[in-house]
């Protein structure tokens, strides 16, 4: 679907009229604004013949040519031609404002006209039709569905302990549901700013860097987000470092018995193996077996390696 592009369309008669009487406004209140400029200038021309006379008959009833009473008669109808352009010029302005008055409302059905032909407002994909042929809508009731693939992002829940080295840009690696031997490159696009007091979780959104071409919202996935990458840094299997005392340590093997050795760890891949930072020396052995045998270990305890 392309933006522009033509999504349906909406009964509109009623709205049609409507648009078709305000034209109808619009060009009867231009023809009156025609007629009452003509009147104006019939009127202004009036006055100043009016005005002529008036004075004419003023000078010649100063000089006692003609009489008072016929001088007097010339100028109240100059008085009657200055009050007829005053009242062309009040009925053009009133005419004006219904031209602005029908204006207005020709725009208002023209919008109501346009608001029942529906087009894809961008580029996506139709997620939902919530409504079929020959259904009625209401003002603010949903047509269509639309989702832009660029802007889908992957929502995760991270615990609060594990928010070191995630920021905003940082790669990741996620893997859908629905495709799981295939692994998309993503980055987090944004972090939340406040914890859940329950799960003890912040939001992280994760923006795919090539938008899906098969969406499907709503989707499980999985995330993986690398927060550090290190070259050759020594590494063990994740299994083989455990707590005691509140303090991480792996068995190392010493002249056949068991001595517990106290280690920092650093990053952790998702293949389950981490980074050993400090603790460990080049030639140290550490003791690695299943979890129930691990779980029987003790200090100075004889143990025997497999080769």
């Amino acid at each position: 679907m392309k933006r522009g592009q033509l999504l349906a369309k909406l009964e509109n008669d009623d709205f049609r009229h409507q648009e078709q009487q305000s034209e109808a406004g619009v060009s009867r209140s231009a023809a009156s604004l025609n007629v009452e400029q003509a009147n104006l200038q019939k009127a202004k021309s009036n006055l100043t013949l009016a005005e002529k006379n008036a004075q004419r008959f003023k000078i010649l009833s100063e000089k006692n040519l003609v009489s008072r009473l016929e001088a007097e008669q010339y100028d109240t109808a100059c008085q009657v031609a200055r009050a007829e352009v005053t009242r062309c010029k009040a009925a053009m302005e009133a005419v004006r404002m219904e031209q602005r008055a029908n204006s207005a409302g020709l725009g208002f059905a023209r919008s109501k006209v346009a608001d029942t032909v529906i087009y894809a407002p961008q580029d996506g994909i139709i997620i939902t039709r919530d409504l079929e042929k020959g259904a009625t809508v209401s003002p603010g009731m949903s047509v269509f569905t639309l989702a832009d693939p660029r802007t889908v992002w992957v929502k995760a829940n991270v615990d609060e302990a594990l928010m070191h080295g995630v920021e905003v840009g940082k790669k990741a690696i996620i893997t859908l549901r629905s495709s799981a031997g295939e692994q998309l490159p993503g980055h987090v696009a944004r972090l939340g700013r406040q914890s859940d007091r329950v799960t003890e979780e912040l939001e992280v959104d994760v923006a795919f860097d090539e938008p899906l071409k098969n969406l499907r919202l709503g989707e499980q996935s999985d995330l993986y987000i690398i927060t550090g990458i290190k070259k050759h840094a020594l590494t063990l299997p994740a299994a083989a470092i455990l707590s005691k005392d509140k303090k991480n340590g792996v068995w190392v093997v010493a002249d056949g018995k068991l001595g517990f050795k106290e280690v920092t760890v650093g990053i952790a891949d998702r293949s389950n193996v981490t980074e050993i930072v400090t603790g460990l020396n080049a030639g140290d052995r550490v003791a690695l077996a299943s979890p129930p045998e691990m779980a029987k270990f003790r200090e100075g305890m004889k143990v025997r390696a497999i080769k």
